[in-house]
């Protein structure tokens, strides 16, 4: 574009001179005609410098009706490559102006991504530290609800202990000599220390020498006995069970009421 509008100046300013040139050479030929070999040699000169700088080959001695023609032609190709050259800086400057905008806009658009990373990235900073505050929350909750279950098993399992030891009891039934040689009963009282004595629970009873019994589950005892021979050692209110004969050798027994049956005591020693 610089050598195109350099050369276009230059081509310009020959013009101009060449045309002063020309008028120049008119006004003397109106004067005098010795001027005339003059007049060609410098319109022959100026054409074969003309036609160097056009890229031409210098010919011969052009006749004096040829220059004006010559002339036309010459200024005629200068202003079409000014024009070309104004047309084609045109073309690069539009062409330059339109990739500018472009540049721009993309720039502007670059700016807008930017701006919109940088909020996201900041959204993701806020919400990965909501996730760690969340994630210590559960797990802060996650170790309150083992320790809470823990606590609850602990807890059911001391419930169910008491449960269970609230509705334990034991029992044993056999003929007094078995009862007394497990020490589960023992002879008290009675005159000159035989007469009248009767049977007791034996002070060092123990359980272990019993059958272990839920209290909700077992309510009936069948026994190889009658209904006479038949006695209670440890204490049980009547109207909590019934007795009922089953065949000619066996007894039944049948906790009608639990509670009150067993008030008295957990024990249920019976003599055959």
């Amino acid at each position: 574009m610089a050598v195109l509008s350099l050369t276009g100046c230059k081509y310009k300013t020959m013009s101009e001179q060449l045309e002063a040139e020309k008028q120049d050479l008119i006004s003397q030929l109106a004067k005098s005609e010795s001027t005339m070999n003059e007049y060609l040699s410098v319109m022959n000169e100026a054409d074969a410098k003309l036609s160097a700088l056009l890229g031409q080959e210098a010919g011969g001695q052009a006749e004096a009706g040829e220059l004006p023609a010559r002339f036309e032609r010459v200024i005629a190709d200068i202003t079409a490559s000014l024009e070309e050259t104004e047309q084609n800086y045109q073309s690069a400057r539009n062409r330059y102006y339109s990739a500018t905008s472009r540049v721009k806009a993309l720039e502007e658009e670059v700016a807008e991504l930017r701006v919109l990373t940088e909020q996201k990235d900041s959204l993701i900073n806020v919400l990965n530290e909501k996730s760690a505050a969340l994630a210590a929350t559960i797990e802060e909750q996650t170790a309150n609800i083992e320790t809470l279950t823990g606590k609850n098993s602990e807890m059911e399992a001391t419930i169910s202990e008491m449960t269970g030891n609230l509705n334990t009891a034991w029992y044993v039934a056999g003929t007094k000599d078995e009862l007394i040689s497990r020490n589960i009963i023992t002879k008290t009282g009675g005159f000159l220390g035989f007469l009248g004595r009767v049977m007791v629970l034996s002070p060092s009873l123990s359980s272990s020498s019993m059958e272990k019994i839920d209290i909700r589950e077992k309510i009936s005892f069948p026994f190889k006995s009658t209904v006479d021979k038949l006695e209670f050692i440890s204490l049980h209110p009547s109207g909590s069970y019934q007795l009922t004969t089953t065949d000619a050798e066996t007894v039944t027994l049948t906790v009608t009421d639990p509670a009150r049956f067993w008030e008295g005591s957990r024990y249920l020693v019976v003599v055959l």
